[in-house]
């Protein structure tokens, strides 16, 4: 086809792949050719607005970004080049305005993330992004700077730094293989043996050090409710007597939650049974260090050598007290743990109120509603004025179905904590207030859909679930109900990529009717756009997963109709 014979559409792709290969000029031409044809073709303007502002011709480019605007008011794209360009020139009125309209408008969370940023920029509120997901935040303290990674949320620097861990396991066989030709031919490689045998023991001790801890807890009459062994996703998981024991697919650190029934001592008993792991690696250290020979390491194989590193390096890494992030959560290490409690910021009343909300949390995942609901008001006899305590006893109402008492007891649980009123609440600290607070918008919101599908209910569902996502993006449970909330609302496209990303989550902690609840919604958004087949295999799923959910069973109906 020659040149006279292509019509707008032609010339119209001819710009776009001109402008693929940064061809601006060839690119200027076709989209002009395009325009020529069809006048009122807003992609052309568009087109060219593009061009322009890459040559940094910011007047044309306004003004064709204008037209493409006039004729096509939902371009979204246009919108967010205007609102950029807009900030460039500091006419922080009309970028804020433009780019405000472009978040309402479009189904790329990435660019609204960056459309975001931007907003936050002109406003001087503080914000992070991360680097690897590009999700933003207002509670930027979360987010960690990896090394040659940049800044990243807590979901995806957990990821890297479980990635750093465990890349040497990529040599494990091979210096298995080098190790043995060594040790059977040459005589020579017994270092890269011990290193083995190190690496191998270390992965090992995790074992031990979370049974420490468990049975220092039971020893003082306390209990447990999980012993984690390595991280990430679940590879295996069985309770035994209501303890979830699981294995999880990076073996570099382990977990165990136990928690104490009874108030009394309860400091010192939580301080024991915390440093019970570390003192089991230093008494192993003191039991194997005598006869401990450093030249065995080159020299042989030096099993009890090597014991003794791993369990040094134990006790070092437990006993540094810092944060460690676990995917969606940060926790403290050991150390952090005794810390924390020798200096008060952990006291009586805050560990007895973290008792109830556990029991309650593992009694409900393991869908013993009345147990978890029992334990639940228990703790809240003794501390009523519990918000941690009330919020799980308003999950436990929406569990059951009672949508608008749960929305309810939400929405006064939250008002303390938007108005700044928070005071002598046990649990809630300065460092949780501001998760707390994400988290109740976040249950708001999703109370309010379940509820009601009115246009006054799904805006409140609407602005809730957006405070709690800008807030706590990461988190898949508040990522997923802000997807479920803009299924609701019409904007079916962007909230299916959302509960996508949270159905497809990295971090392993979703149960099977939290991922059962997701892919509910998401049949719903198929069902919305007219993708019958596949909303009922979604739906399917969902059901497999969880038949007896509540939002599964609600989903289910709404489809029949």
């Amino acid at each position: 086809m020659g040149k006279t014979d292509m019509d707008a559409e032609a010339w119209l792709q001819a710009g776009q792949e001109h402008a693929k290969n940064k061809e601006w000029d060839a690119a200027l031409q076709a989209y002009q050719e395009a325009l020529a044809l069809a006048p009122g073709d807003a992609r052309a303007h568009y087109g060219l607005g593009e061009a322009y502002q890459l040559l940094v011709k910011q007047d044309q480019a306004e003004t064709h970004y204008g037209r493409a605007l006039e004729l096509d008011p939902g371009m979204a794209l246009a919108c967010y080049n205007l609102g950029e360009l807009y900030k460039a020139q500091g006419r922080s009125e009309e970028a804020r305005d433009v780019l405000t309209r472009f978040v309402e408008l479009s189904d790329d969370p990435q660019k609204i993330a960056k459309a975001r940023a931007s907003l936050a920029g002109l406003d001087g509120q503080p914000y992070r992004l991360c680097a690897q997901c590009g999700r933003f935040a207002t509670l930027g303290d979360y987010y960690r700077e990896a090394r040659g990674q940049g800044i990243l949320c807590p979901g995806c620097y957990a990821t890297s730094q479980i990635k750093a861990s465990t890349t040497w396991l990529w040599f494990v066989p091979l210096l298995a293989i080098v190790s043995a030709y060594g040790l059977f031919n040459m005589r020579g490689l017994y270092p890269l043996a011990n290193f083995l045998i190190l690496a191998l023991m270390a992965y090992l001790m995790i074992v031990p050090h979370e049974l420490a801890h468990a049975g220092m807890a039971w020893l003082l009459k306390g209990r447990v409710f999980e012993i984690r062994l390595g991280l990430g996703p679940v590879v295996w998981q069985r309770h035994f007597n209501n303890v979830l024991v699981s294995v999880r697919r990076y073996p570099v650190a382990g977990l165990c939650v136990p928690g104490f029934p009874n108030r009394r001592a309860i400091q010192a008993r939580t301080f024991m049974t915390t440093a019970a792991g570390i003192s089991f690696s230093l008494l192993m250290v003191l039991l194997f260090a005598p006869g401990y020979n450093g030249s065995n390491v080159v020299s042989s194989l030096a099993f009890r050598e090597t014991f003794v590193i791993v369990n040094g390096i134990h006790v070092l890494f437990n006993l540094i007290p810092r944060r460690v992030n676990q995917g969606q959560l940060q926790i403290f290490t050991d150390g952090g743990q005794l810390l924390r409690i020798a200096t008060g910021k952990w006291p009586a009343e805050s560990l007895h109120v973290n008792y109830f909300l556990i029991a309650s949390v593992y009694a409900w995942r393991r869908k013993a509603l009345a147990q978890a609901l029992a334990v639940c008001q228990a703790g809240l006899a003794l501390y009523p004025s519990s918000s941690l305590l009330k919020n799980i006893q308003s999950v436990l109402y929406l569990e059951q179905g009672e949508y608008a008492a749960a929305r309810a007891l939400f929405k006064e649980l939250l008002g303390p904590f938007q108005s700044g009123d928070v005071v002598g609440d046990p649990g809630v600290t300065a460092e949780n207030r501001q998760m707390m607070k994400a988290m109740l918008l976040n249950n708001v919101a999703f109370a309010a859909i379940l509820d009601n599908s009115d246009r006054e209910t799904l805006q409140e569902a609407y602005t809730c679930a957006q405070q709690a996502y800008l807030m706590l993006p990461w988190y898949s449970a508040i990522e997923g109900t802000w997807g479920s909330v803009l299924v609701e609302v019409g904007r079916v496209q962007l909230g299916l990529k959302y509960l996508a990303a949270c159905y497809e989550s990295r971090y392993g902690d979703a149960t099977a009717s939290d991922k059962a609840s997701t892919l509910a919604y998401m049949a719903l958004g198929r069902h919305r756009l007219g993708e019958k087949g596949k909303a009922a295999a979604l739906l399917k799923q969902a059901l497999e997963l969880d038949e007896t959910h509540h939002t599964v069973r609600k989903i289910q109906a709404v489809l029949k109709e």
